[in-house]
């Protein structure tokens, strides 16, 4: 899902977003480094805004995305849920949350946790 990711970033940059970790230093992690509060500590360090936390689980052809956002305290902001329609295709399945997520994203610009400029 990392060219999805890319995708992303740049339409919240198209959005008028300002992405901190742009190009993107942050990838797929596991264990302790993919925690909360450890990404909140990268927040502060960077002296950005909020944080935007993606997680993805797949089950087989349908995938869940969670998009939380949390402000510099740790703070839940708001989340947004997708579930994909059942696709043939795991490409076809990705392209839908994808698509979901610019959607419900681009109607959170310029509310908290996604300040435009």
């Amino acid at each position: 899902m990392s060219h999805n990711r890319t995708d992303l970033e740049n339409t919240l940059t198209a959005y008028g977003v300002l992405v901190a970790n742009k190009p993107s230093a942050i990838g797929q992690v596991n264990g302790d480094s993919s925690s909360i509060q450890n990404f909140l500590s990268i927040v502060q360090r960077q002296k950005s805004d909020s944080l935007l936390y993606l997680t993805v689980e797949n089950t087989g052809f349908k995938i869940h995305a969670l998009v939380q956002c949390f402000d510099v305290k740790g703070t839940l902001l708001w989340e947004e849920r997708i579930t994909n329609r059942v696709s043939i295709t795991w490409e076809g399945a990705t392209r839908n949350v994808v698509d979901q997520l610019k959607k419900r994203l681009k109607l959170r610009v310029g509310k908290p946790g996604l300040p435009s400029r």
